[in-house]
């Protein structure tokens, strides 16, 4: 069915160039077309909480269960009366209470929201001093949850994967690492022990954002689209 669908496609758009080497067999003479996805989430006027108060990790999303243990053994590593966890959306107050399961000595710093509407979606982002956001294949350019942070300028922490495009190591905009607790937990602590750092790294990604991400980009890569349309009808 996909190799027909794309056979029958004059333009494929694809969320991350790694999608590319697998469907170019299916349609060998198809144009692909790069549109990164963005964030669904808008930007609110929240404010961060002062210096003084505990720093918050967040991780934004429904987590598989397959990195619960994963985030478990970076929670052991990273938090402690001065630093709380906070998971956000659909499915965090489910994941926050496996990750407290067993573990006492980190229970108290732990927390999910649940569900909740996308305004408070955003203060609750913009609450967070890090977030840690890993993924089994890796960051790419189709990660919205990875979106909304970088739009919301807040510093992440993620993994490389097998899928992941090369220049996310180099651009500054966020922070890499394989996907083994230790150096994560590491980059982690590194980002909240060091303001100066994290506000860069922060202030990179929501540029990146803009300059790459944005909604704005999708709308143009598509009103190009329909314009061609229109030219070969009236043409």
């Amino acid at each position: 069915m996909i190799k027909q669908l794309l056979q029958a496609s004059a333009k494929v758009y694809v969320s991350t160039s790694a999608w590319q080497p697998m469907l170019r067999p299916l349609s060998p003479t198809g144009a692909f077309t790069l549109m990164p996805s963005f964030s669904n989430v808008p930007v609110g006027d929240g404010v961060k909480t002062s210096d003084g108060a505990p720093t918050i990790i967040g991780t934004f999303g429904r987590q598989p269960e397959t990195l619960h243990s994963f985030i478990r053994d970076v929670a052991a590593r990273v938090l402690n009366p001065q630093c709380h966890w906070l998971f956000i959306g659909d499915g965090s107050d489910d994941l926050a209470a496996a990750i407290k399961s067993g573990r006492p000595q980190i229970s108290a710093f732990v927390s999910g929201t649940g569900r909740i509407d996308d305004d408070e979606v955003s203060r609750m982002l913009t609450r967070c001093d890090v977030a840690a956001q890993p993924y089994i294949d890796g960051i790419t350019t189709r990660r919205t949850t990875t979106m909304a942070w970088l739009a919301h300028g807040v510093a992440v922490v993620t993994n490389e994967g097998h899928l992941t495009e090369a220049w996310w190591k180099s651009s500054g905009a966020i922070a890499t690492v394989q996907r083994r607790a230790a150096p994560f937990a590491d980059a982690v602590v590194g980002l909240l022990a060091n303001p100066v750092e994290r506000r860069a790294v922060g202030t990179s990604g929501r540029q990146l954002y803009e300059a790459r991400f944005a909604p704005r980009h999708a709308a143009r890569i598509l009103s190009g689209t329909v314009a061609d349309v229109v030219h070969a009808a009236v043409g």
